[in-house]
């Protein structure tokens, strides 16, 4: 005997995109605070290839995370956060120079280290079951 089976494709897409939405949010959160917590450190200054360490404190207040799009989290400086909180700074220009460097300075790199060393944990958050 056969039943059925009504398939409501669009109210079943929306919340599943809701769940991975939040996963994502979950994992850019997690990642934002783990950023944070390398640039906690004080003085004296960074060296090269080392996290830029905290002097003032406006590179760590100013990492965050946003939502451009339903499925897209952006996680780094100057970034606002999604999550309905204001960012603490509106940016800090210096925020590529030190991930990247100048002709002048070598690079102190603290957003693809982390995101590298927390790949594991943030695709695990990403993929909490639905």
């Amino acid at each position: 005997m056969s039943e059925n089976v009504k398939w409501e494709e669009p109210k079943y897409r929306v919340r599943l995109y809701a769940k991975i939405a939040r996963n994502l949010d979950a994992a850019a959160v997690y990642l934002s605070g783990k950023i944070r917590a390398l640039l906690d450190q004080g003085q004296p200054a960074s060296r090269p290839w080392e996290a830029p360490h905290t002097l003032t404190g406006r590179l760590k207040n100013s990492i965050g995370y946003e939502a451009p799009e339903k499925l897209i989290r952006l996680v780094g400086s100057s970034i606002g956060n999604n999550a309905g909180n204001p960012p603490a700074e509106a940016g800090v220009g210096y925020a590529l120079w030190l991930e990247f460097g100048t002709l002048n300075m070598l690079p102190r790199p603290y957003l693809r280290p982390t995101a590298y060393a927390e790949r594991n944990a943030v695709l695990r958050l990403i993929g909490t079951p639905l």
